[in-house]
C-alpha cells in the first residue's frame, strides 16, 4: 500500500514537473514571437517611412522642374530666378532622397540594437523561468518526501 502511494507522488511529481517544463517552453515561444513580430514591425515601419520621404524629394524635385519650367516659358522671369527655383526643387529633392537613405539605414540599425536587447531581457526572462520551475520542482520533492529525507545535506 505504501509502494502505491509513493509511485502515485512520484508520477505526480514527474507529471508536475512535465507541465512545468511544457508551461516553460510556451512561455519561450511567446516571447520569441512577440520579439520577431516587433523586430519586423520596427523594420516595416521605417521603411513605410523611407519611402514616403523618398517619394516626397522625387515629387518636390519634379513639381519644381515643372513649375518653374512652365513660368519660366510662360513670363518675362530673369533666368537668375528660373536657376534659383530649378536649383531648389531639385537640392531639396535630393536632400530628401538622401535622408530617406539615411532613415532606412539608421532603421535597419535601430531594429538589430532592439532584437540584442530583446534577445538579452528574453534569455534572462528564461534562465529566470527555468531557475522558478527548478525552485517549484525542489519544494513540491521536499514536501512529497517529508519526513522520508535521509540523504545528507551539502
Amino acid at each position: 500500500m505504501s509502494q502505491d502511494f509513493e509511485d502515485s507522488k512520484s508520477r505526480e511529481l514527474d507529471l508536475e514537473n512535465y507541465l512545468r517544463h511544457v508551461r516553460s517552453d510556451v512561455m519561450e515561444t511567446k516571447l520569441k514571437q512577440d520579439l520577431e513580430r516587433k523586430v519586423e514591425s520596427i523594420a516595416r515601419s521605417n521603411a513605410q517611412t523611407s519611402t514616403i520621404t523618398a517619394f516626397a524629394g522625387v515629387s518636390l524635385a519634379l513639381l519644381t522642374a515643372l513649375v518653374t519650367t512652365n513660368l519660366g516659358w510662360a513670363s518675362v522671369w530673369s533666368n537668375a530666378v528660373l536657376v534659383y527655383f530649378l536649383g531648389f526643387g531639385y537640392i531639396s529633392g535630393i536632400f530628401l532622397i538622401g535622408y530617406a537613405a539615411v532613415q532606412q539605414r539608421d532603421g535597419r540599425r535601430r531594429a538589430l540594437q532592439y532584437e540584442r536587447q530583446a534577445k538579452k531581457s528574453l534569455e534572462s526572462q528564461i534562465e529566470l523561468m527555468r531557475g522558478e520551475d527548478d525552485l517549484q520542482r525542489i519544494r513540491a520533492e521536499i514536501k512529497s518526501s517529508k519526513g522520508k529525507w535521509t540523504g545528507s545535506v551539502g
